[in-house]
């Protein structure tokens, strides 16, 4: 096996994700804890403490007096830490255009596949804001719809935690196969696509995680378990935007930002505005 090539290893028979082992050890130092300024939610979601959850949600915007929404923002580009989370995202967009160019016909990534919309994940609060702002740009019959399934989102969510055992925690998701279709998915197509999370830029192609080394990710739909992967420059591009990722969460720390007790989701940032949560 040459320089560069990487074997793909499954973690276990369901999962839409494939471990492959890099042909050379790469580290980087994890994320720092998270810290700043806490915003609690008074009611939320955590499996362990509630029973028939499902109507709490109705009022979503009682969770945080932080989720109080002024009479206007500036355009969120405006923000440093927003600036930042963009030039981030161009890595990560440029990221997967050389990947596609790279592993060509391998990559079946196209309009109406919908498989990496249907997994459980958390998001930043600097990605909710930038949510929050794209979904404020939409007509008013698209946010009352996407409202809706927000709200049944996390109702579903949390029979699914609740099910499983799961506790409502940052970093703690349920095994990769359980499945739930994300609320921006409307009719097969992301209504929140310019304004989507990073993990949502990721999906599809193999991506290299500093705080797992040793260890690519790969979409199960792409790439069979132990098929080789031949990319040479994959670990080092990776783990440097993931290090200005990480500098950004703890420059935002430093800088006040408010950070939520419970995980944050896609459905929070369409039915709360997260924009106030930012350093100026």
């Amino acid at each position: 096996m040459g320089r560069g090539t990487l074997r793909a290893q499954p973690e276990h028979r369901h999962t839409p994700f494939v471990s492959v082992m890099p042909a050379r050890p790469a580290g980087s130092p994890k994320p720092p804890p998270r810290g700043g300024a806490t915003a609690t939610y008074p009611q939320a979601p955590r499996c362990s403490q509630l029973k028939g959850f499902a109507g709490k949600h109705d009022d979503i915007a009682s969770w945080s007096p932080y989720f109080k929404v002024p009479n206007s923002f500036p355009e969120p580009e405006s923000n440093p830490f927003v600036q930042r989370y963009l030039h981030v995202a161009r890595e990560v967009g440029q990221e997967f255009t050389r990947a596609r160019r790279l592993h060509g016909k391998r990559i079946h990534c196209r309009r109406g596949c919908t498989d990496c919309c249907h997994h459980i994940f958390q998001i930043s609060e600097t990605e909710a804001a930038y949510v929050s702002a794209g979904v404020r740009g939409l007509a008013g019959r698209q946010r009352e719809k996407l409202s809706e399934n927000a709200k049944a989102y996390l109702r579903s969510r949390d029979t699914i935690m609740q099910e499983h055992g799961y506790i409502e925690a940052w970093g703690n998701l349920p095994r990769p196969e359980t499945r739930l279709a994300c609320p921006a998915l409307v009719d097969g197509l992301c209504s929140i696509y310019d304004h989507r999370p990073l993990i949502c830029r990721k999906f599809g192609v193999p991506l290299h995680y500093p705080d797992k080394p040793g260890r690519i990710f790969a979409c199960e739909l792409n790439f069979s378990p132990s098929e080789a992967i031949e990319d040479s420059k994959l670990v080092q591009i990776q783990t440097g935007t993931a290090e200005r990722w990480s500098g950004l969460q703890h420059d935002y720390d430093r800088a006040g930002g408010l950070r939520h007790e419970f995980p944050i989701t896609v459905a929070h940032a369409i039915l709360n505005d997260f924009q106030g949560h930012l350093p100026k």
